[in-house]
């Protein structure tokens, strides 16, 4: 018997096109067709509307010329006692195809594996299971019986590729019909939290097949998270950021980060803090005498989110965007082409600071007259595409109108809003409402301290800014305080540590290969009020009710209401027993 899917013809190419994608088409059989369907011989079952999946005779499809199925290549080398405990099927990784191997047939194993090689062109490896997933990170022990000496592969799904070991990571590529199943229900502007990240399956599909505005994933397994981290550069992903660590420990995540210069000390301090996004200060001359020594800083930590903080002069040049000397125009421009040279070559370099105008730390000197038509000129001709147009505190710089206009001419549409600064020239109501206009029409990024209405910053609850109407507005950012010690900046530290500033989700998946009932208080305590969580479970198809009653467990706990949308099957994971998933909405109690 084979597994057929029954397509009618007028799905026929969409369907094709899915199973290509995912790896699902037989190597073994053509297809067959009749006036209505396509009958299209598949390896695995799978989700899609309209299409049934059936057990179907062999005898019923052509076998592909030139291409030998295992069974027919090992009719010679196998006894029929030993043909009965053959099990041909496989899951495939990219070039890697995964077997059981019975013990009565160890010793053809070798044998196996090349029957799969002759059969399957695609496939360059063969490993076979060694035992069962397990230990903390619930991998799988593998050991290569034929074809090239790797355990590393390339997997491709749902239009994005995936690098593994398919020994150190946990992986089902079994979930690539769930996975588009989520993306597909993902809503525009969404914050979405992925517990149990792994290699970042889930967090690179709806990256890549949603609007969601931010995605954060979190991995125990070390090796799972570098493979992730690899995965995110290697899809071109902007809008997700990964940690590495226990979900009970690193939950919940900030919404911001934390500013200091590219020193080793500075970095590692501020690392234990284990923001998502830093913030690279640079000083006079870093650019000119210190550029090896940034760029290996940047390396170091590949993991963050990093934005560049300008520095106030190059060659000795003051920056500013409304220069008119040409001789000083050409420092200016090479400025920021060596920042936007350094957003392009590292792609966790998500963009660069640029002030508006020109400040001479030494001398303590503003520029005189500054000019808005100049900038905007002068912005149209500057290699500014990542950077983030700041807001300054003097005129005309000062308003955000005039940050936006540059923002735009720029062609960055990118917009760094100082809160100390805007807090010297815009109070109450005002304030909110230029917040709110640069936020909904441009990509907005804040510096972060409190302020009573002058140059000086204040931590965060100490100043006069009204942080219950500005704390929502702010998606990300990072804390700008002075510190009395930057090698220990305790200042900066609490106002880091509000709670203000700790992001909440509008969907969480849990797809832990066991146990995500163990993590349904964490998950619930990072849910915004209406949000869905994905909870995935392994039972018996006669019990799935019991997945209903740890989910109402869990919400009375935290103090949720909630409402079951749907309880699907993501696969079948032993006779009778299937990995599913709840999709359930919760609400506030006293909502």
């Amino acid at each position: 018997m084979i597994k057929v899917a029954i397509v009618p013809l007028k799905k026929a190419q969409k369907v094709r096109k899915f199973i290509i994608e995912n790896d699902l088409s037989s190597s073994e059989f053509k297809l067959n067709k009749d006036s209505e369907n396509l009958y299209i011989p598949v390896k695995a079952e799978f989700e899609f509307e309209g299409i049934t999946i059936e057990n179907r005779e062999e005898k019923d499809f052509t076998i592909i010329e030139l291409r030998t199925s295992p069974k027919d290549f090992l009719k010679e080398q196998l006894t029929e006692e030993e043909q009965s405990h053959l099990k041909t099927s496989f899951d495939a990784l990219g070039t890697i195809a995964i077997i059981e191997v019975d013990k009565e047939l160890e010793k053809k194993e070798k044998i196996i594996g090349n029957a799969i090689l002759e059969s399957n062109p695609a496939i360059k490896t063969v490993v076979k299971k060694v035992g069962h997933h397990g230990g903390e990170f619930r991998t799988q022990k593998v050991k290569v019986i034929a074809g090239a000496d790797t355990k590393e592969s390339i997997y491709k799904e749902n239009g994005i590729s995936l690098k593994l070991n398919v020994e150190e990571v946990y992986f089902s590529p079994r979930l690539s019909t769930e996975r588009k199943r989520i993306a597909d229900l993902v809503k525009p502007g969404e914050d979405v939290l992925v517990m149990f990240s792994g290699c970042a399956p889930y967090p690179c599909v709806l990256a890549k097949n949603t609007e969601a505005k931010s995605i954060v994933g979190i991995e125990i397994n070390p090796v799972g998270h570098k493979y992730g981290v690899e995965n995110i550069r290697r899809n071109k992903i902007d809008n997700t950021i990964l940690y590495n660590g226990d979900v009970r420990k690193v939950l919940p995540v900030k919404k911001i980060g934390l500013k200091g210069w590219w020193s080793d000390d500075q970095i590692q301090t501020r690392l234990k803090k284990n923001p998502g996004n830093m913030e690279f200060f640079l000083k006079e001359g870093d650019l000119e005498n210190h550029f090896d020594e940034i760029k290996r800083a940047i390396e170091k930590v590949n993991d963050k989110h990093i934005i560049i903080h300008q520095p106030y002069t190059y060659n000795g040049t003051l920056l500013r965007l409304d220069v008119e000397d040409e001789n000083e125009f050409e420092d200016i421009f090479e400025c920021y082409r060596v920042l936007s040279d350094l957003c392009a070559k590292y792609s966790h370099v998500k963009g660069f600071i640029c002030h508006s105008y020109g400040y001479n730390p030494i001398t303590k000197k503003s520029q005189e007259n500054p000019s808005v038509e100049n900038a905007i000129s002068r912005a149209k001709q500057l290699p500014l595409k990542y950077a983030h147009i700041e807001n300054s505190t003097v005129e005309p710089f000062c308003k955000l109108d005039v940050i936006r206009k540059i923002a735009k001419a720029s062609g960055s549409n990118r917009v760094c809003i100082d809160l100390c600064h805007l807090y010297m020239n815009y109070k109450g109501e005002e304030l909110i409402n230029e917040i709110k206009k640069t936020v909904s029409n441009y990509n907005t990024y804040f510096h972060i301290s409190d302020s009573i209405g002058q140059h000086n910053s204040f931590i965060v609850g100490k100043g006069d800014i009204d942080w219950e109407c500005v704390a929502p507005l702010i998606s990300k950012g990072i804390i700008e305080v002075v510190n009395k010690d930057e090698n220990n900046p305790i200042e900066a530290f609490e106002s880091f540590d509000n709670p203000m500033f700790d992001k909440k989700f509008d969907r969480i998946l849990m797809p832990l290969p066991k146990s995500a009932e163990d993590f349904l208080d964490v998950a619930l305590e990072q849910a915004k009020d209406g949000a869905v969580v994905h909870f995935y479970d392994f039972l018996e198809e006669t019990k799935f009710e019991e997945a209903h009653e740890k989910l109402d467990k869990a919400c009375k706990k935290a103090g949720f209401k909630y409402e079951i949308l749907r309880t699907v099957k993501c696969g079948q994971h032993a006779p009778h027993v299937f990995r599913i998933c709840v999709d359930v909405i919760v609400k506030l109690n006293n909502k």
